[in-house]
């Protein structure tokens, strides 16, 4: 204690109180302080009730009910007959092979620079003719090859990549995960008020002419260095759009 003591004495005798650093280190503490006493208030866990839990479950159904999915590799082809020679050669190549025909004979320019791939899709999707999904989800096992199929007046020859099943969680699984969610929603919600409310009572002068001396130091080494103040050349770390409650966005001062 007397050594941390007589420290900051020394270090306040030298005038290191008024260092910008010092200054800036001092303000980020009192920003974190308000802002955990001001949202405990305003985002209190204790607020959150099961109807508003299950309120945002139903909401968001979408992210705890996925159906069944699958992944395949698509020879997309114009003709038949050309595609019929080409899926006799498919049901035997392995996947350096298969890509390597998926570059020559497809004619599909999106799917030949990913080696034909479409991507994981379920049943419902309407992209892809019904027919190929059919195909798809038939397939009983990665590798396997179906086609041609005719599907959108073209011939797809495709080869299964990966399948995932259906999941579905129930709304007790993950009641404390959206307890969470909700929280972190309300207390984010409730800081942009508050600093828009704070923005509104407090005159903001802006010098544009200091503002353009400031330089952005968007390398991973400018971000986590030092914030820097704005002098001619120096390195200050790009803004987030949102800082998290607690963890305050910094201030440019040139």
């Amino acid at each position: 204690l007397i050594r941390f003591e007589v420290l900051a004495l020394e270090a306040k005798r030298r005038g290191l109180d008024k260092d910008p650093d010092a200054v800036r280190a001092m303000k980020q503490v009192m920003i974190q302080k308000l802002m955990r006493e001001q949202f405990q208030k305003d985002a209190a866990p204790e607020s959150i009730t099961e109807a508003d839990m299950r309120a945002y479950y139903q909401k968001n159904k979408n992210t705890y009910h996925k159906p069944e999915e699958v992944r395949v590799a698509a020879i997309i082809m114009t003709g038949k007959g050309a595609a019929a020679k080409v899926a006799t050669r498919a049901k035997t190549a392995n996947n350096r092979q298969f890509r390597e025909l998926v570059m020559k004979h497809s004619s599909d320019e999106k799917s030949r620079k990913t080696g034909g791939d479409l991507s994981y899709f379920s049943r419902e999707n309407k992209e892809i003719p019904r027919p190929v999904i059919e195909a798809a989800f038939a397939l009983d096992k990665t590798g396997a090859v179906a086609g041609p199929i005719a599907g959108g007046g073209k011939y797809y020859i495709i080869k299964q990549t990966g399948k995932r099943k259906a999941v579905i969680k129930e709304f007790e699984k993950v009641a404390s995960q959206i307890r969470g969610r909700i929280e972190r929603e309300r207390r984010k919600n409730a800081q942009r008020k508050f600093i828009d409310k704070l923005k509104r009572t407090t005159k903001i002068q802006i010098f544009e002419k200091n503002l353009k001396k400031v330089r952005i130091d968007t390398s991973k080494k400018g971000a986590s260095g030092g914030h820097g103040h704005g002098t001619p050349g120096g390195n200050v770390p790009a803004m987030p759009n949102d800082a998290p409650a607690g963890e305050p966005t910094p201030d440019l001062v040139p």
